[in-house]
């Protein structure tokens, strides 16, 4: 299990009101604004990352603008109030022009967000695309295939440990 923010740093802005007057709560991530008087929790940020294998068992995975040297699963960032399955499609349709014809939820796991001040919260969806030509979109620098047995470097834990399973499952199917 992965332990909560070891610094207990405050929000730099207030999210009700904008004030800076924030301060720490004995709660574990809550911080009060003594401007406006409302708390504000940090809580994970939920994602969703679409596992994507075509037939001959190989994984699509993107890099990104900001992080061209490691690879992730396309995906991303729920919007407030959307769906996992809703927030999938829209992030792929963003990131590699896809649409998705089927999904089903196969993993969940928290994950440090890449140095930042918290946690994400990834939904790992075993995704069917309408068809596997995929391109870059504006938030994706590339895309390619990859075999599960040679990976490159993959930008976070849970990313690779979902990869992992897939991997070892594969080899399990082999032996029988």
């Amino acid at each position: 299990m992965m332990p909560m923010l070891r610094k207990r740093h405050p929000p730099r802005y207030c999210s009700f009101c904008g004030s800076t007057a924030m301060e720490a709560l004995p709660a574990e991530t809550a911080f009060f604004c003594r401007r406006c008087e409302q708390t504000t929790y940090m809580a994970s940020k939920p994602s969703v990352c679409a596992v994507v294998l075509d037939r001959s068992g190989h994984v699509l995975l993107v890099t990104t603008v900001p992080h061209p040297l490691s690879w992730d699963l396309p995906g991303g960032f729920l919007l407030s109030g959307e769906s996992p399955e809703d927030g999938l499609r829209r992030e792929l349709q963003e990131e590699i022009h896809a649409v998705v014809v089927g999904s089903k939820l196969v993993h969940a796991a928290l994950d440090d967000y890449a140095g930042q001040r918290g946690h994400s919260l990834n939904l790992f969806y075993r995704v069917t695309l309408a068809a596997n030509a995929v391109s870059p979109g504006a938030e994706v620098q590339d895309c390619r295939w990859f075999p599960l047995d040679r990976l490159p470097r993959l930008r976070f834990r849970s990313t690779r440990e979902i990869l992992l399973r897939l991997w070892r499952a594969k080899l399990g199917r082999r032996k029988r």
